[in-house]
């Protein structure tokens, strides 16, 4: 079954920054997970997972300062975050 991906574009909940990202729904059948999406687009990924009982907000700092050099992706696990 294929994943479907779904994205709105949102400024973080973060008065002192700019930066734009995007979130995103990566769906398969019955199962739709949440994402976030930083930096340009054919800039190298960089995936970054959160530990139990967090989400992707975690990564938000991290997620800024690697932004400029690579497509950043913060990933909720099934049943954590948004």
């Amino acid at each position: 079954m294929p994943w479907v991906l779904a994205s709105t574009q949102r400024k973080p909940n973060r008065s002192h920054s700019p930066l734009l990202m995007n979130d995103i729904s990566i769906a398969n059948g019955a199962l739709t997970l949440s994402a976030s999406v930083y930096g340009s687009a054919d800039a190298p990924p960089v995936l970054l997972l959160h530990g139990i009982s967090n989400s992707r907000d975690v990564w938000y700092d991290w997620a800024v300062e690697l932004s400029d050099r690579y497509r950043v992706y913060t990933l909720d696990f099934r049943g954590h975050g948004h």
